[in-house]
């Protein structure tokens, strides 16, 4: 913690001493209450009991976490975000229940340098003419491409084919490592993305020798990827003018130690196909996000994800403006993971998860109930059902941000 304090204070000394921007000082601090029930299934249909339960895990829980950033800007064009995180042994799983607890970790850590920007009129509309790159630990949105691609780093050994997680469904992906150049033209941006698994990496080779040790632990992708913002085409009527619809996609060329070095024992990966879509529709009351990622990785395994999530608010004007800040989640998961090697060929394990939130602001204070339903399923016999309920209590903060007058 006190090297994360060091960095932060020779950020602001810095800041401060070439005039510098600082532009966001955020934080979040959050509390959580946990109650869980765990049951385990017979799942041999050739005996009495198939179908009955065998065991249940009792389970309470006390956690916190908090998060602090900031935005600096060093010129027009030039910027710069540094976040940091409890909970986080890795910038790739950001997880409540980690051992490291209260721990800091560097979530975002990162360089973003606009190349141009410019207004023109196009079809009597304002469109943006921009692009841009970022650098370093970027920040990324979990979806449901990226939970699936980052829960298989996990999961991704065949022997642990009837070992579900449920770490699919914890948005795992809390930053890339990389860059990600960005071309924004009018409502399309099209993005290219390139992300290491890793932040380091080593490669022993031995030319006058017929060793063939190699060791080259980092796996990277390629993505490209566009975002559409459909609104930004129409001219729609006052009684829908605040509503909103938004595309994305990315398709992945990952490359692993296989595609390589196919002889290597570091890896039996020789191909592999990921892309994912997600679509972002409605009103601010009412808004509906779909997910879909696609992960196949030759001769292990081919992952499918689904991702639904409704939120519902209330229209401005329509009820006292002191619970005009009340909303509610519903959002249902369903990932499917075909095997391909060895003993477990053709076996498939499923996950689904149901989640209902609760969000309402009690004297600045934001408090969310949830429940969450998680059933896994190694081909429809071993079966293992999890029943969340928890409460959080959070509050966040920005020291720089100008207050109403």
């Amino acid at each position: 913690m006190q090297k994360i304090l060091t960095v932060v204070l020779l950020c602001l000394s810095a800041a401060s001493s070439y005039a510098v921007e600082i532009t966001n000082f955020f934080g979040t601090v959050a509390a959580r209450e946990r109650y869980e029930e765990i049951v385990n299934w017979y799942s041999d249909p050739r005996t009495g009991n198939f179908g009955n339960p065998y065991q249940s895990i009792f389970d309470n829980r006390v956690r916190a976490g908090y998060k602090l950033g900031l935005r600096i800007n060093f010129y027009d064009n030039l910027n710069a975000g540094f976040t940091v995180r409890s909970g986080i042994h890795s910038v790739m799983w950001k997880d409540i229940n980690d051992i490291s607890g209260l721990q800091p970790g560097v979530l975002e850590a990162y360089i973003d340098w606009r190349l141009f920007q410019e207004e023109m009129p196009v079809g009597g509309k304002p469109w943006i003419f921009n692009s841009g790159m970022q650098f370093g630990i970027i920040p990324q949105e979990g979806n449901a491409m990226w939970d699936v691609y980052a829960a298989h780093n996990q999961t991704d050994n065949p022997g642990r084919a009837d070992d579900p997680r449920d770490g699919t469904f914890n948005d795992r992906m809390g930053a890339l490592n990389g860059a990600r150049l960005t071309v924004g033209i009018g409502p399309v941006t099209l993005r290219e993305t390139y992300h290491t698994d890793k932040v380091e990496g080593t490669r022993t080779n031995w030319p006058q020798s017929s060793n063939t040790d190699f060791n080259v632990p980092d796996k990277y992708i390629f993505l490209t990827g566009a975002e559409i913002r459909g609104a930004d085409f129409l001219t729609l009527p006052d009684a829908i003018k605040d509503c909103h619809l938004t595309v994305g996609f990315d398709y992945g060329f990952p490359y692993r130690v296989g595609n390589w070095y196919k002889n290597s024992k570091d890896s039996v990966y020789f191909d592999e196909k990921l892309w994912g879509i997600e679509a972002d529709l409605g009103p601010k009351w009412a808004n509906l996000n779909f997910g879909y990622g696609y992960n196949w990785r030759d001769s292990v395994y081919v992952s499918r994800f689904w991702d639904y999530k409704l939120t519902l608010g209330v229209p401005q004007g329509t009820i006292p403006p002191s619970l005009e800040d009340i909303t509610f989640v519903v959002r249902y998961q369903f990932h499917s993971q075909e095997h391909q090697f060895g003993q477990y060929n053709g076996h498939n394990v499923s996950r689904d998860a149901l989640h209902l939130y609760f969000n309402k602001k009690i004297l600045n204070l934001d408090w969310q109930p949830r429940v969450i339903l998680f059933t896994d399923k190694v081909d429809d016999t071993k079966v293992h059902t999890e029943a969340r309920y928890e409460i959080t209590t959070t509050v966040t903060f920005d020291l720089l941000k100008k207050k109403p007058d």
